[in-house]
């Protein structure tokens, strides 16, 4: 985690260089487009099988049993995954004893590769049309900030 310091001396370099970020979070494009087909975004559930599976096809689904109470799980869960608190748990078995609470079963191969593919595009797209949007206003930026130079008008 960033502290408040070293997130100002980001900003200035981003600013400096003229760089554009995007941050994503890769779980909540996958439960948009895989949630209800997959049984929503769990902590070892199928979606996180298709994410492991699209990077290392060995993975033993047949050995998967005994997952933890998914209504306890996800009600915990719930805490981390917040757009505005994200607390940090020191063991995940506070989600469920088993360490996870989802369904992992049904995953294969095929459909890891076709989640992949999918998660892949539909962040990239998404990516590309956001840095657009950001570079016209960066744009529109640098041509106020050049009027207000050639006019005189200090900058701030």
């Amino acid at each position: 985690m960033l502290t408040s310091c070293q997130l100002g001396r980001f900003a200035e370099e981003h600013r400096d260089y003229g760089c554009n970020v995007v941050t994503v979070q890769a779980c909540y494009v996958a439960e948009e487009l895989f949630g209800q087909s997959a049984g929503g975004l769990t902590h070892g559930g199928k979606i996180e099988a298709l994410a492991v599976l699209a990077i290392h096809p060995l993975v033993h689904l047949e050995r998967v049993s005994g997952s933890s109470d998914r209504a306890k799980g996800a009600h915990v869960d719930h805490l981390r995954r917040t757009r505005t608190y994200q607390p940090v748990l020191s063991d995940i078995r506070v989600i469920a004893p088993t360490g996870w609470y989802g369904d992992p079963s049904g995953a294969t191969e095929e459909e890891a590769r076709d989640f992949s593919e999918t998660t892949a595009s539909e962040i990239a797209t998404h990516v590309s049309a956001m840095l657009s949007e950001l570079r016209k206003l960066n744009d529109v930026l640098t041509d106020e900030e050049a009027t207000q130079h050639d006019s005189g008008i200090p900058r701030e």
